[in-house]
């Protein structure tokens, strides 16, 4: 996660400016670190998903120890349960746990 940004951040940036020539080059590297640190974040979450969420997902003891029997899990279901796309919805996923 943050060491990837700040290194990519650091690194691309930098040698952008120096090699493609100074400010231009600064904006242009920062643009493609952005969308290589885009790329690699949303890369992660979906193999996590897939990989970990999906085999440990039916285990009886991970659902207790993330809690989905409880009341705050048990709200966002309903949130997220609801046609269309209303205020609350865009809070949970938003501001939600990530996970």
């Amino acid at each position: 996660g943050a060491p990837i940004y700040l290194f990519g951040g650091v690194l691309i940036s930098g040698k952008g400016a120096t090699d493609w020539g100074g400010d231009k080059g600064f904006w242009l590297a920062t643009a493609l670190c952005i969308a290589v640190c885009f790329v690699l974040k949303l890369s992660a979450c979906a193999v996590q998903q897939k990989l970990i969420g999906e085999r440990l997902g039916g285990w009886t003891s991970i659902k207790q120890a993330v809690g989905v029997h409880k009341p705050f899990i048990r709200a966002i279901e309903f949130q997220l349960d609801q046609p269309g796309l209303s205020f609350g919805k865009v809070v949970v996923l938003v501001g939600g746990p990530d996970w």
